[in-house]
């Protein structure tokens, strides 16, 4: 008889490679110059793909979730350390924590996901809570046109629907608008994920 072993709902519903794409984000932050003594918001947090690794990485109470979906974050906390004192909340509108000032965002496989007017709230709440040599790190599909085949896991993104794809010219307009410079970063994405970076 063959064994199977079911993932987790809360793994599942991040989009698989649960492991892998967790600690690319690590990696890549660390990369980055992601220290422990920094402050990180982690916005679409979900069930901590990602998150568990800065939790155990950053000083106690350095770590910040923000996710539409509460349901995916209280499935996902059994995964974090909840001696670290991480801040968790459920938010749809981009309301980020007011009081605190951020060293990095990070905003993995979040621009995908939600239209142009939508990055654009996401743009204003960070610029107000990140710190004046703070980073916000993003992933986007990089595309032009209505719809674009990837080639990987039957992957196609669309000009107006989930999951979206932008031009970079059309971010660095908006990254204009809002007040903040935007560069394209190298990052090795198993989804042909592309990453940006805004500071003011």
């Amino acid at each position: 008889m063959e064994i199977t072993t079911k993932k987790p709902a809360y793994k599942q519903a991040v989009g698989g490679k649960w492991d892998e794409i967790g600690k690319l984000q690590f990696v890549f932050l660390k990369k980055q110059g992601l220290e422990p003594n920094h402050k990180l918001l982690d916005i679409g947090c979900g069930s901590f793909r990602g998150g568990r690794f800065f939790v155990d990485y950053l000083n106690t109470g350095n770590y910040y979730g923000i996710d539409k979906n509460e349901k995916l974050i209280n499935d996902g906390f059994v995964e974090i350390d909840k001696n670290k004192n991480p801040t968790i909340k459920a938010n749809s509108d981009f309301d980020f924590f007011r009081d605190v000032k951020f060293d990095y965002m990070l905003a993995f496989s979040v621009f995908t996901h939600i239209p142009i007017g939508e990055i654009k709230k996401c743009l204003i709440s960070a610029k107000k809570s990140l710190k004046q040599k703070g980073k916000l790190y993003a992933t986007f599909f990089e595309g032009i046109g209505d719809e674009i085949d990837l080639g990987i896991d039957g992957i196609k993104t669309h000009k107006n629907s989930d999951p979206y794809h932008y031009s970079f010219i059309e971010i660095k307009n908006l990254a204009k608008e809002v007040g903040f410079n935007v560069k394209k970063i190298k990052i090795k994405h198993p989804r042909k994920q592309k990453m940006l970076c805004f500071n003011k």
